[in-house]
Parts: structure tokens; sequence; C-alpha cells
């Protein structure tokens, strides 16, 4: 080996180490911001999920407020989201007629439902709501 192969590798590593300095911040963010991404994601669908099944018990003839939330949580614990506040209209629905619109929402905090430090949805909420007709 001559002189100027063993300065040219010392020199092409530098160079690599300077650039993964630069690159591996940028690349950490979006890894993270993407992981929070797609785990509010995951909470928007399971609140979906929880809102149709929860209207779904609403809309029969002997549910009542009781079992409406209870299904409505179920589906949310069994996805394993936390902190929801569920909310049905009418407030009671058991008084509701055939052919009434019954709307099941849960709200929910992004906060507490995150696995990573809070890029982009700290802070903020996901409210989902289904809206069906009374049988």
């Amino acid at each position: 080996m001559d002189a100027r192969q063993v300065t040219s590798r010392k020199g092409r590593r530098a160079v690599a180490a300077v650039e993964l300095a630069v690159c591996l911040p940028a690349i950490v963010v979006l890894v993270f911001a993407a992981i929070e991404t797609c785990t509010m994601i995951f909470v928007s669908q399971a609140l979906h999920a929880a809102t149709y099944e929860g209207a779904r018990v609403a809309i029969q003839r002997s549910s009542d407020n009781t079992k409406v939330t209870t299904r409505t949580q179920q589906i949310l614990d069994g996805h394993g989201v936390a902190g929801a506040t569920i909310t049905l209209s009418p407030a009671n629905v058991t008084a509701a007629a055939p052919g009434d619109l019954v709307r099941v929402t849960v709200r929910v905090s992004c906060d507490a439902n995150r696995i990573s430090p809070p890029f982009i949805f700290g802070g903020r909420n996901i409210e989902i709501y289904t809206t069906m007709a009374k049988e």
C-alpha cells in the first residue's frame, strides 16, 4: 500500500462519520414521528370500531345506556385504548323512539395513548362518532 491509499481510506471514513452525525438525528426524528402517527391511526381505528359496536347495541329495542357504554368500553379495552370518554345522544337511549337517530361518541386524549415522545400529536384529542337509527 502506498501513502495515498491509506490517506484516502481515512478521509472516506471521516466523511462517512460526518454524514452519519448529520443524518442520524433526522432519521431518528422521522422514525419516532412514523411510530407516533401509526399509533394514532391505530387508536382512531379502535375508536371507530368501539363507536360502531356501541351504536349497534344502542339501536336495539331492549338496550339501555349501561349496555351501550359497557360494550363500547369492552372494545376500547380490547384495543388497549386508555382515558376514553363515552357520550350518548340522546342522553337516554331507552327513551329514543324507533327511527330516531342515536349517536355514540368517543373522545380520547392522544397523550394517554402514545408510546413515544409527543412530536406531532401532543396535547391533542381524537373524537369519533357513529350515528344509527333506532330499531
